[in-house]
């Protein structure tokens, strides 16, 4: 994965209007996502995020996060194959 700038995320006039403390908060969001199998999903990984406890940003790099996200992931899609296969089961 290429580095992921301010530049590549941001207009000149949202780089503006938000502290550095924000902006680097969603740098790194956009850093996970990436990361992640969601990156071509933004409305579901968006979704997904505000399901995170606030302090995970503090407290995992951006690749862990996606790390993370990942693994949700495939809990998910494990999940409904099992499902899928016992509907057809029981039909």
């Amino acid at each position: 994965m290429a580095k992921l700038l301010m530049k590549d995320v941001f207009t000149r006039e949202a780089y503006e209007c938000l502290t550095p403390s924000h902006r680097r908060l969603l740098l790194k969001a956009e850093k996970a996502k990436e990361y992640s199998k969601w990156g071509r999903y933004p409305s579901t990984w968006e979704a997904m995020m505000k399901h995170l406890p606030d302090d995970i940003w503090s407290r995992y790099t951006a690749r862990q996060i996606g790390e993370i996200m990942d693994i949700v992931h495939d809990a998910y899609v494990a999940g409904t194959k099992k499902a899928a296969e016992a509907a057809d089961f029981d039909g």
